[in-house]
């Protein structure tokens, strides 16, 4: 009989977005486990491997990856060399709303590696959304949806620039 992968529970709030910081120990290892909700995984420090179904990637400061739900992963951080993460976890209906976004980043089958004026937008971004998460201040889930917004639109001109758009002359052009 086959084995399962196991299905990892994220409690998402009523607005469907939630943000966490993780400092991994040495010789830290995710096990391999899916989610009902997508995620986002941006590598802040550290160096580590991410394993998405079959193909392992490596993973270093300015990674990033989109984690469709359903879809089996792990995070290996490399011995003596721990990563620190920020992980972003939202449900269908946010990954609907902002589907223009999405997609084309969904669709890159392997982590991209954000150059550092990007990475740094990035990084702001969720530690922007991460305070206003524990600050709950009025219209906190506006504010978190933009900033995500924000990083789905560098991480779609990362996609665009790595995959350009084919015209209809079967050239490319990037966008």
């Amino acid at each position: 009989m086959a084995s399962k992968t196991p299905r990892r529970v994220v409690a998402l709030p009523p607005y469907g977005i939630q943000v966490e910081s993780h400092s991994h120990g040495p010789d830290f290892k995710v096990a391999r486990h899916i989610h009902a909700c997508h995620s986002l995984i941006h590598v802040v420090s550290g160096q580590g491997r991410c394993v998405l179904g079959r193909a392992v990637h490596d993973l270093s400061p300015g990674h990033a990856v989109l984690i469709r739900s359903g879809r089996a992963h792990e995070l290996i951080d490399a011995p003596g060399d721990p990563m620190v993460v920020f992980v972003v976890y939202f449900s269908a209906a946010i990954f609907s709303r902002h589907r223009k976004l999405f997609e084309p980043v969904s669709r890159l089958a392997s982590p991209r590696w954000l150059a550092p004026p990007r990475a740094r937008r990035v990084r702001q971004a969720l530690r922007a959304m991460l305070h206003e998460q524990q600050r709950h201040a009025l219209k906190f889930d506006a504010a978190i949806d933009c900033r995500l917004c924000e990083i789905l639109v560098e991480l779609h001109r990362v996609a665009l620039e790595t995959n350009p758009m084919p015209t209809a002359d079967g050239s490319s052009q990037r966008r």
